[in-house]
């Protein structure tokens, strides 16, 4: 029974050999390789996975972390040379913490650490790029241009306070003075109407002319006394 067996595999075997013999691996088809025949020679030969490869092989979640790790390991090799070159030793605690302070400060700088770089990241431009730093620039001269507008402004309204309290104070003082005008020319004989119309203006007070005096003499006689051209008649 066992040599029924065997020359039933052998003879399997030999006409495998005939359909894939091989010279290199390339010879063989996907799934194959080319391997030594026990009897002499070379055939293709289909690769032989166990189970537990399999799984592994065909598992996403393995093969993501695999990925990770690997994205970890080159993302912290500068960080990691850097520390065994100041003379932490590797995979002590020290080490880690050296590691993670370069990553923090390396993530820092990659980061935007003011307004205007803020909102570069925000327009789209990559840090970094030539078209950010233009960004960067463009909003400092804009910044500045603001705060001088603003200076600007902040001086002109200065001056426009200045004059308007000085217009305020000459207005008190012309209606001062128009006031005392009309108390004048009120006093000097003119009349309420004419007193108006002629304060501020400018037009000299016209003088008045002395009217005839009035005296009692003794007796009750009354007697007026009139002033003409330095002359003076009592009648």
């Amino acid at each position: 029974m066992k040599i029924k067996y065997l020359f039933l595999m052998m003879t399997f075997i030999g006409l495998t050999a005939v359909a894939q013999e091989c010279d290199v691996e390339s010879d063989c088809r996907a799934g194959f390789s080319c391997r030594s025949k026990p009897y002499g020679g070379t055939q293709c030969v289909k690769r032989q996975i166990s189970q537990d490869d399999a799984t592994i092989l065909n598992s996403s979640q393995v093969q993501n972390v695999q990925n990770q790790n690997s994205i970890i390991e080159n993302s912290t090799a500068t960080e990691e040379a850097t520390c065994l070159k100041i003379g932490f030793k590797s995979k002590t605690e020290a080490f880690g913490n050296c590691v993670l302070e370069l990553l923090g400060r390396k993530k820092a700088e990659s980061s935007p650490s003011n307004e205007d770089e803020r909102l570069c990241v925000g327009y789209g431009f990559k840090m970094g790029s030539e078209n950010f730093a233009s960004c960067k620039l463009q909003m400092v001269q804009a910044r500045w241009q603001a705060s001088q507008q603003q200076i600007q402004y902040e001086e002109q309204k200065r001056q426009y306070d200045a004059q308007m309290e000085f217009a305020r104070n000459k207005a008190r003082q012309e209606s001062a003075r128009r006031n005392l005008d009309m108390s004048l020319r009120l006093l000097n004989g003119q009349s309420p109407t004419e007193a108006l119309l002629g304060a501020g203006s400018g037009v000299p007070i016209a003088p008045k002319a002395p009217l005839p005096q009035t005296i009692i003499l003794p007796g009750g006689r009354a007697v007026t006394c009139v002033t003409q051209t330095n002359v003076t008649t009592c009648i």
